[in-house]
């Protein structure tokens, strides 16, 4: 069921901005007044700078959860070796901790494709309800999967 949410033009601006290699994590939150699903934060990357992908991870994961259980909606440029080099993967998050409120839960839960269709080239999903599901390594697990 749809919400009829629909996502401003920031958050195709900010993923291109992210496929181009400009950012390396964006979280997506809905406005106040649950009518839209704008940015709310994101990581610039400086050209040619060298990012420290689980230190990187581990702040895009505290933006995620915020100060309250809320839920949000998150792209995050992952980068991990697979034996054979460097390997990346966009992966998509919904995080909808056990905690938050149901009236966010349902709203997320139905306004989630009208953001997922404006993301192309999204290679792995994860849908997050507790902390073990942010990990880093269940993320990386997860990605090493979907190249197989």
């Amino acid at each position: 069921m749809s919400s009829g949410i629909q996502a401003k033009e920031a958050c195709d601006k900010s993923f291109a901005d992210l496929k181009a290699g400009k950012l390396k994590y964006i979280v997506f939150k809905l406005t106040d007044n649950y009518k839209e699903i704008d940015v709310g934060e994101a990581l610039e990357v400086e050209k040619g700078a060298t990012v420290d992908n689980e230190e990187t991870f581990t702040t895009f994961v505290s933006k995620i959860k915020g100060e309250s259980p809320q839920c949000r909606f998150a792209v995050f440029d992952f980068e991990y070796n697979a034996g054979e080099g460097l390997r990346k993967k966009i992966v998509f998050f919904f995080w909808a901790p056990d905690d938050a409120k149901v009236k966010d839960k349902m709203v997320y839960a139905s306004s989630r494709d009208a953001l997922r269709k404006k993301l192309e080239g999204v290679q792995v999903e994860v849908q997050c309800n507790d902390d073990s599901e942010l990990d880093y390594n269940f993320v990386l697990d997860k990605c090493k999967k979907s190249s197989r």
